[in-house]
């Protein structure tokens, strides 16, 4: 075993600290947010530098690990700084001392050199952006330009104030964000990951396609902990698409449903991904009110992952797995039930007792070390300390990308908000797609997918929301309806090419290649780009309005799943030759207008009509196919692409 050497004790104490001290602010955190949130920063910043290297090509070199130590010692020191100078900064806000200047500047440039490490140049280029635009807005014309903002302002904003690098969204990270993070990795340590997998196996394996279900399950359960697609996919992955291929799916068609199913566990509750935490936040609404919104679009999005999966199964002929080889469910849950009760915990303190999500997580992961210290003294056997600090940092690792991307975009949004762009820019789409709200959706859903191919979930919905969801507002959506659209094209730019990280991870696994992989992802998880529409016109998918409503919603939702999953796989209870897979794209068509026309099923429009006569038509003849096929088996199998 390789002796640790100097930076190695120096990460690893660091991470011990900050998850102690994420922890106790979790817990039982009384700081003032002038105190916490540059504390954090300086703890977690000479982590980022000493973990990720400048430039691959540097990284080992003798003069760049002493340029990393340099730049992880002075992030430390600018940050403290700043906790140390707290009450005084309030003093001293309009008239900062040269040395305030100096740490403040070095501190920004410190922040977008962190960013660039850990995600790339687009988030420091647009904050970057963001200064110059702040200070040299007098000389743009028209309504772009701004009266500029001195110096002494811009350093106050963003470093003397709990705005700008510490501000309400590195304050997200400080009390619950990294600890959720935290308690996702140990779960995932002690088993939470392959629990989840055998439980679907169990339940799922031995019908049509149960291969793909069981990674459908499977990732959404893991993916309502870990927050994360990639996580999700590289924790899962590695379980499910080879069971996918078992099953006999193509190797590409394995990859794209692990990809799907990996993104759909941020928008499926109880506990979905990071971004929604930030989201209830901004809005300043309690989390379960967005999750209790989400719930009907997750279910269909992750039941038009099982519609398309039977239906390409159905069409090439696949069966379930051999049930001889599945685990029993009843053995599976006896053996490792107690890995239920951390995620129960948290999601008990959510929903019923209200808490907040930095103490549910801390209590949800309390539970779990309790639990796993009971069984080692009632197995006789020491705690694997060793795995539980392991988990701990690479919890903390996982954090890095998320912190430094939350204080770089907190500048941003105060330039935003200091200049007016914000307010400026909302008004300029408006005018742009004259006054439309159909046009104006279809922008904000390029502008977040466009984003999320260079950028993960969470600053992709940071920016779309802060520079694009007011206008939607403004037009008449409710913010949290407007809020949620933003999000889930979020969520969907990661099976999105070019980049599609989550694709990138699974066809990596699967051997697939990767822009073929991303199309037929978007393909099986087409409803999921569809239900945004949806909830935006009509607020039944939302779950707001009579018993009626909701009932009308859910029966449109249903049909509008199957009819498109019928169009795409060539299939619904026999195979569709090309003219009834028309159909049913019409007939898919057609219920999507009756569903963002606000009226159910009984909306009056042309297009609804024809949708419902395609549907009919279509119903008939494969009920009159169904009954041939019984007295004349058709033969000829297509496969599964």
């Amino acid at each position: 075993m390789k002796r640790p050497g100097p930076k190695d004790v120096v990460v690893g104490a660091l991470s011990l600290g900050a998850v102690g001290y994420t922890l106790h602010a979790a817990g039982f955190g009384t700081l003032t947010p002038m105190v916490e949130r540059p504390v954090l920063l300086a703890l977690l910043f000479p982590l980022v530098f000493l973990t990720f290297p400048a430039a691959r090509r540097w990284s080992g070199r003798p003069w760049s690990r002493l340029v990393d130590g340099l730049l992880a010692a002075l992030s430390a020191a600018v940050f403290l700084y700043a906790a140390l100078n707290a009450e005084d900064f309030l003093d001293r806000t309009t008239d900062p001392t040269r040395l305030d200047y100096v740490m403040g500047g070095i501190a920004v440039l410190l922040v977008v050199e962190g960013c660039r490490r850990t995600s790339g140049w687009a988030i420091p280029a647009l904050v970057l952006a963001g200064g110059l635009y702040a200070l040299y807005g007098d000389v743009l014309p028209g309504v772009w330009g701004h009266p500029s903002v001195s110096l002494s302002r811009l350093m106050s904003l963003t470093y003397m104030y709990n705005e700008g690098m510490f501000g309400s969204l590195t304050g997200i990270a400080a009390r619950f964000l990294v600890v959720l993070l935290i308690f996702g990795a140990v779960l995932n340590e002690f088993g939470a990951a392959r629990l989840f997998i055998e439980v679907s196996e169990a339940i799922l394996g031995r019908f049509r396609g149960g291969g793909a279900k069981i990674a459908v399950v499977g990732s959404s359960l893991f993916g309502m902990i870990s927050g994360s697609a990639v996580a999700n996919v590289g924790a899962v992955g590695p379980l499910t698409i080879p069971l996918i291929r078992k099953s006999g799916y193509s190797a590409q068609y394995a990859a794209a449903v692990e990809a799907s199913a990996s993104v759909g566990g941020q928008i499926m509750p109880p506990i979905m991904g990071a971004a929604v935490f930030i989201m209830a936040d901004i809005l300043g609404i309690s989390y379960i009110k967005i999750a209790l919104a989400a719930a009907l679009p997750a279910v269909f999005y992750y039941l038009s992952l099982f519609v398309s999966i039977d239906f390409a199964a159905g069409r090439s002929g696949i069966r379930g797995i051999d049930p001889a080889t599945l685990p029993r469910l009843g053995a599976t849950l006896r053996s490792a039930w107690y890995m239920l009760a951390p995620p129960a915990v948290l999601v008990y303190l959510l929903a019923v007792q209200e808490s907040s999500p930095g103490s549910a997580a801390f209590w949800a992961l309390v539970t779990l070390v309790a639990i796993e210290l009971g069984r080692s003294l009632w197995l006789e056997r020491t705690l694997n300390l060793g795995r539980l600090l392991g988990a701990l940092h690479r919890g903390v690792q996982g954090s890095l990308m998320v912190v430094t991307i939350l204080a770089a975009v907190g500048i941003l949004v105060g330039m935003v908000n200091i200049t007016g762009l914000a307010i400026n820019l909302s008004w300029l789409l408006i005018d742009a797609v004259g006054g439309h709200l159909l046009p104006l959706l279809f922008l904000t859903m390029i502008a977040s997918l466009v984003l999320g191919t260079a950028l993960p979930t969470v600053p992709t919905y940071l920016i779309v929301a802060i520079l694009v969801a007011p206008s939607l507002v403004q037009l008449g959506i409710t913010p949290l309806a407007a809020h949620l659209f933003v999000f889930y094209f979020g969520v969907l730019a990661d099976i999105t090419p070019p980049t599609a990280m989550t694709v990138a991870i699974a066809s990596g696994i699967s051997g697939s290649r990767f822009i073929p992989t991303c199309w037929t992802a978007m393909r099986v998880s087409l409803v999921g780009f569809a239900f945004p529409f949806l909830f935006v016109y009509s607020p039944a998918f939302l779950l707001r309005g009579s018993a009626a409503e909701l009932l009308a919603a859910a029966a449109v939702g249903l049909l509008f799943v199957l009819a498109l999953a019928a169009a795409f796989e060539g299939f619904l209870l026999t195979p569709l030759n090309g003219r009834r897979r028309a159909l049913a794209g019409i007939a898919a068509v057609g219920l999507l207008v009756a569903g963002m026309s606000g009226r159910g099923p009984l909306g009056a429009s042309a297009v609804v009509a024809v949708g419902w006569a395609a549907l009919a038509l279509l119903a008939l003849v494969q009920f009159l196919d169904l009954w041939r096929r019984r007295t004349a088996p058709e033969a000829g199998i297509e496969p599964a692409t």
